[in-house]
């Protein structure tokens, strides 16, 4: 297990970033684990999910992404 991003916010919540949803997932049932009822974890999902496409041809039309 993973762990990339680890910051501390004034409000008393602590920001860990992983490389995986399976990773958040074995993390989150280690900490729960550990401190019990102590700590309240939210796993972050995304309002907007992006979808990001890479090495588009340059001659793609959007009539062909319609049909």
């Amino acid at each position: 297990m993973g762990i990339n991003t680890f910051k501390t916010h004034n409000s008393g919540r602590v920001l860990i970033e992983t490389n995986s949803k399976e990773e958040v997932e074995a993390l989150e049932k280690e900490i729960q684990a550990k401190c019990g009822g102590d700590l309240e974890i939210n796993i972050h999902t995304p309002r907007k999910p992006r979808l990001i496409s890479l090495k588009v041809l340059e001659d793609i039309s959007t009539m062909t992404l319609s049909t």
